[in-house]
């Protein structure tokens, strides 16, 4: 959310709110079989754009938003440290959050925002 609010591209997604601990069993199952494997969140659904259908991910649905929009990236000569970066912090934030037993995907946001 906070991504698309700095792309300025809100009108263009739909957010669909899924809370995996608060789902039916089958609303759980079809969130499985049709969006994300393990049933967590985020995901972001392509219907079309030439997108690869489904992205899992949180540095990789963001990476594939700043290039889509062409905005939020860094120089091309900066490339390298920006994907070293980001994958480091998406680990570390991932590993502290999971020892805390906190949910990551608003924080991965946070954090590719923060460093770009």
């Amino acid at each position: 959310m906070y991504l698309l609010t700095e792309l300025g591209a809100e009108e263009d997604y739909e957010l669909v709110s899924y809370n995996p601990y608060a789902a039916s069993d089958d609303e759980r199952q079809w969130y499985v079989d049709y969006v994300h494997p393990h049933g967590t969140v985020p995901a972001m659904v392509d219907d079309g754009r030439g997108g690869a259908g489904v992205m899992l991910e949180s540095a990789a649905i963001c990476m594939c938003l700043a290039e889509r929009h062409g905005r939020l990236l860094p120089q091309p000569d900066a490339m390298s440290d920006y994907l070293e970066s980001v994958s480091f912090h998406c680990i570390s934030v991932s590993h502290y959050c999971r020892k805390c037993s906190r949910r990551i995907a608003d924080i991965i946001s946070l954090v590719h925002l923060f460093f770009l």
